[in-house]
Protein backbone atom coordinates (compact mmCIF):
# COMPACT_ATOMS: atom_id res chain seq x y z
CA UNK A 1 0.00 0.00 0.00
CA UNK A 2 1.39 3.72 -0.74
CA UNK A 3 2.17 5.71 2.18
CA UNK A 4 -0.97 7.49 3.19
CA UNK A 5 -3.28 5.62 1.62
CA UNK A 6 -6.24 3.94 3.89
CA UNK A 7 -6.86 0.49 4.12
CA UNK A 8 -10.43 1.65 3.68
CA UNK A 9 -12.64 4.34 2.05
CA UNK A 10 -13.20 7.13 4.18
CA UNK A 11 -17.31 7.60 5.10
CA UNK A 12 -19.08 9.37 2.39
CA UNK A 13 -20.56 12.95 3.06
CA UNK A 14 -23.74 13.51 2.42
CA UNK A 15 -23.58 17.17 1.07
CA UNK A 16 -26.21 19.52 0.93
CA UNK A 17 -28.91 19.07 -1.86
CA UNK A 18 -30.87 22.07 -3.05
CA UNK A 19 -34.10 20.24 -4.26
CA UNK A 20 -36.50 23.76 -4.66
CA UNK A 21 -36.70 27.19 -4.94
CA UNK A 22 -39.58 29.05 -3.79
CA UNK A 23 -39.85 30.94 -5.77
CA UNK A 24 -37.76 29.89 -9.14
CA UNK A 25 -38.33 33.68 -10.81
CA UNK A 26 -39.48 36.89 -10.39
CA UNK A 27 -40.42 40.24 -11.95
CA UNK A 28 -38.30 42.91 -11.71
CA UNK A 29 -39.68 44.69 -8.23
CA UNK A 30 -41.65 41.97 -7.53
CA UNK A 31 -41.39 41.47 -3.33
CA UNK A 32 -41.60 37.80 -2.43
CA UNK A 33 -42.31 35.79 0.85
CA UNK A 34 -42.39 39.01 2.18
CA UNK A 35 -42.09 39.56 5.75
CA UNK A 36 -43.45 42.11 7.85
CA UNK A 37 -40.57 44.32 7.33
CA UNK A 38 -41.45 44.22 3.55
CA UNK A 39 -38.29 42.37 2.64
CA UNK A 40 -38.26 39.43 0.63
CA UNK A 41 -37.41 36.20 1.10
CA UNK A 42 -36.26 33.12 -0.58
CA UNK A 43 -37.24 29.97 0.74
CA UNK A 44 -35.32 26.63 0.03
CA UNK A 45 -36.53 22.85 0.19
CA UNK A 46 -33.27 21.17 0.80
CA UNK A 47 -31.59 17.59 2.48
CA UNK A 48 -28.29 17.23 4.23
CA UNK A 49 -28.02 20.30 5.44
CA UNK A 50 -25.98 21.55 8.82
CA UNK A 51 -27.14 24.56 10.90
CA UNK A 52 -24.17 26.11 10.23
CA UNK A 53 -25.22 26.38 6.15
CA UNK A 54 -25.87 29.48 4.49
CA UNK A 55 -27.55 30.35 1.41
CA UNK A 56 -25.26 31.81 -1.63
CA UNK A 57 -27.09 33.80 -3.71
CA UNK A 58 -25.31 35.66 -6.35
CA UNK A 59 -21.86 35.18 -4.65
CA UNK A 60 -22.40 36.51 -1.47
CA UNK A 61 -23.21 34.20 1.27
CA UNK A 62 -26.52 34.74 3.16
CA UNK A 63 -27.67 33.63 6.71
CA UNK A 64 -30.43 31.60 6.68
CA UNK A 65 -32.99 29.70 9.24
CA UNK A 66 -33.25 25.84 8.64
CA UNK A 67 -36.06 23.79 9.86
CA UNK A 68 -36.61 20.40 9.62
CA UNK A 69 -39.47 18.76 7.31
CA UNK A 70 -41.14 15.67 7.08
CA UNK A 71 -38.42 13.18 8.31
CA UNK A 72 -34.89 13.85 8.15
CA UNK A 73 -32.58 14.61 6.27
CA UNK A 74 -35.75 16.86 4.66
CA UNK A 75 -35.37 20.57 5.78
CA UNK A 76 -36.68 24.02 4.43
CA UNK A 77 -34.11 27.07 4.50
CA UNK A 78 -35.45 30.71 4.32
CA UNK A 79 -32.84 33.74 4.04
CA UNK A 80 -33.88 37.33 3.32
CA UNK A 81 -32.52 38.73 0.25
CA UNK A 82 -31.24 42.68 0.03
CA UNK A 83 -33.44 44.55 -2.04
CA UNK A 84 -29.54 45.68 -3.36
CA UNK A 85 -29.48 41.78 -5.26
CA UNK A 86 -32.58 42.31 -7.13
CA UNK A 87 -32.51 45.75 -8.69
CA UNK A 88 -31.19 43.79 -11.77
CA UNK A 89 -32.84 41.87 -14.04
CA UNK A 90 -30.78 38.51 -14.67
CA UNK A 91 -29.95 35.05 -13.26
CA UNK A 92 -28.48 34.78 -10.57
CA UNK A 93 -26.71 31.19 -9.08
CA UNK A 94 -28.21 30.02 -5.94
CA UNK A 95 -26.89 27.16 -3.54
CA UNK A 96 -26.25 25.98 -0.29
CA UNK A 97 -22.97 26.02 1.34
CA UNK A 98 -22.26 24.44 4.63
CA UNK A 99 -18.96 22.52 6.60
CA UNK A 100 -19.44 19.16 4.24
CA UNK A 101 -18.85 20.87 1.07
CA UNK A 102 -21.50 23.02 -1.56
CA UNK A 103 -24.85 21.94 -2.94
CA UNK A 104 -25.95 21.58 -7.12
CA UNK A 105 -26.87 25.36 -7.98
CA UNK A 106 -29.98 26.65 -9.45
CA UNK A 107 -31.02 29.59 -10.75
CA UNK A 108 -33.14 32.16 -10.05
CA UNK A 109 -34.11 34.63 -11.99
CA UNK A 110 -35.47 37.80 -12.23
CA UNK A 111 -37.14 38.98 -15.44
CA UNK A 112 -37.19 42.67 -16.85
Amino acid sequence: MLPGCAKHPAEPVNKPILVQLYPESIDLGQSFNALQTGHSTLAIDCKNVSPDAVIVFASYALPADLTPRDAPPNCLMASTIPDVLLKKPGIFDVYIRDAKGESNHAEFIVRP
